[in-house]
């Protein structure tokens, strides 16, 4: 995906973390046009009265027994919704822009796909190592 394309995405998948939770949400797009474009996608943990008013805490804060109570998922399943949307919304992006990539929310085991854990080499050893040192 192009940078205009990478905006839109993370912006409408902001927009729904509005809709779904009434929280703010402040998205910042890091490497746009680097091989590891990312977004960091900060929320409020309170819900948005307006422009300059928050209120009691969204749902998504809310304890596992009020959730219920109140007709809400669990966390996982919650968080799991969050992650399916995501990958809607990527997928049709992508599918838009007439790539055949996909990408599927689900973990590797939940996929039925079994490969052993690698170990996060991290950002100064893999420069290091692309230097030959």
């Amino acid at each position: 995906l192009g940078e205009y394309e990478q905006r839109q995405l993370v912006t409408q998948y902001g927009f729904w973390l509005h809709e779904e939770y009434g929280v703010a949400v402040d998205i910042n797009i890091h490497n746009a046009t680097s091989h590891n474009p990312h977004a960091h996608i900060l929320t409020t943990t309170r819900v948005v009265v307006d422009e300059l008013q928050l209120t009691d805490k969204s749902h998504r804060e809310w304890s596992g027994s009020r959730r219920s109570k109140n007709g809400y998922p669990g966390r996982k399943e919650d968080l799991n919704i969050a992650r399916e949307k995501w990958a809607r919304l990527c997928n049709t992006a992508l599918k838009e822009s007439g790539s055949d990539e996909r990408i599927d929310h689900r973990s590797y085991i939940d996929q039925g796909i079994l490969l052993p854990a690698q170990i996060h080499v991290g950002v100064h050893a893999s420069a290091a190592h692309n230097k030959g040192i």
